[in-house]
């Protein structure tokens, strides 16, 4: 396939400008998805979750295609899509392509900066509500505290049982 035909130039740019409209939209839900977690909107949150599952796997699909496309150049192997635009193609066609690979590399770190503050986002959330949860956990056990072999103090959890829950007040 000649990478300079027009029809081949044409697809690039369009899997680009989609890539890239894919990755905006991914930031956009990302951030929505954000806002109604702290409000805790379950049932936006699930839509919210659902919708953005769906459009990362329309940017995998598209960064398939970009992939796919990239292997018409001869040195395709190891090399990066705008190394091989500079390299192979006529400069009037770099021009059109070069800035949109650039507006795709920034659409993309934005994506993967918001994708990890919302990942570290509901870590905090996991690991506050796991603390409440072990809080919780342990007023329902007795602490015993015992020494171990080297003199240092050691404490250990037993569950407490009422007298109404034991067995034998069952029977």
């Amino acid at each position: 396939m000649d990478v300079n035909a027009e029809g081949f130039v044409k697809e690039l740019i369009a899997v680009l400008q989609r890539e890239i409209k894919l990755h905006q939209e991914y930031v956009k839900l990302l951030e929505e998805e954000g806002r109604y977690l702290i409000r805790f909107n379950e049932e936006k949150v699930t839509s919210v979750t659902l919708a953005r599952a769906n459009l990362y796997n329309e940017l995998l699909e598209a960064q398939q295609e970009r992939i796919e496309l990239s292997k018409a150049f001869e040195d395709y192997s190891g090399m990066r899509l705008c190394d091989l635009v500079r390299k192979y193609m006529y400069p009037q066609n770099a021009k059109r392509i070069l800035p949109l690979i650039n507006q795709l590399r920034e659409a993309a770190k934005k994506s993967t900066e918001t994708g990890k503050q919302h990942s570290q986002i509901l870590d905090f959330g996991l690991r506050a509500v796991h603390g409440v949860m072990s809080i919780l956990r342990s007023g329902s056990l007795q602490i015993v505290k015992s020494y171990t072999r080297k003199g240092g103090m050691k404490e250990s959890y037993h569950p407490v049982h009422s007298a109404d829950d034991s067995v034998f007040k069952q029977a």
